[in-house]
């Protein structure tokens, strides 16, 4: 199911909405950087603002802005994120959030278990 619905779009019985795939496209959208909020009394708080693009937003019911709030503290990083704006829309959709830092930190904090990168 998973392989067929992110490589070939075929229409699966009881999930895709009849028809969507002739108006749909498989794309990967990315958000644009709008605005960088940093605690000006302790630098280890950022929350970055991000506006999705808007044929994203509009045609496809993506969300219009995105706020990824960063905290690091000296012995772990949470991040989470807000979505605003998402639109309901008749034609299959998908949202998926991929963490992946980046290979030169993946090994930065080593422990017993290999890399200290842990999603809780």
């Amino acid at each position: 199911f998973t392989y067929s619905y992110l490589n070939d779009h075929t229409m699966q019985t009881g999930f895709c909405k009849p028809g969507s795939n002739n108006v749909s496209e498989s794309k990967l959208w990315r958000p644009t950087l709008k605005r960088l909020l940093v605690d000006s009394m302790a630098a280890h708080f950022v929350v970055a603002v991000m506006e999705m693009p808007e044929k994203a937003h509009k045609y496809y019911g993506a969300p219009s802005t995105i706020y990824l709030n960063v905290s690091a503290e000296a012995s772990a990083v949470d991040i989470s994120m807000i979505t605003v704006g998402k639109l309901p829309t008749m034609i299959g959709e998908s949202l998926a959030v991929t963490f992946q830092p980046a290979p030169e930190l993946q090994h930065a904090l080593p422990t017993e278990e290999g890399s200290a990168w842990r999603l809780k």
